[in-house]
């Protein structure tokens, strides 16, 4: 038996965050600017809810908190008795400085 590919990065800011014994929950808001055919500029926002378990968790309480800037490893994983809720669960994570909306 092999296992499929799971694999997801994303890179964002913190805009939430829950600490509990042996997990950690946070929200990681990530912003995309494009260009319409008019040439005006938009602003895209998405939010990521994460998991973390384990000593990554114990990190995480640490380290983390609102406004913090970070890029998360990990996998996705679909809650399905909340009608096919989607998370990531992190496996690898790095604080990042959070950059200004004028970068």
């Amino acid at each position: 038996m092999t296992n499929n590919l799971n694999s997801v990065i994303v890179e964002g800011t913190i805009t939430k965050i829950e600490k509990v014994e042996n997990a950690a929950y946070f929200t990681v808001c990530t912003k995309r600017y494009f260009k319409d055919t008019y040439g005006e500029i938009h602003e895209e926002s998405n939010y990521f809810e994460i998991e973390v378990y384990g000593k990554l968790a114990s990190a995480c309480d640490k380290l983390l908190k609102e406004e913090t800037g970070v890029r998360v490893v990990g996998r996705l994983k679909s809650i399905r008795y909340e009608h096919n809720k989607v998370v990531i669960v992190a496996e690898h994570i790095e604080e990042k400085p959070a950059k200004s909306d004028e970068d």
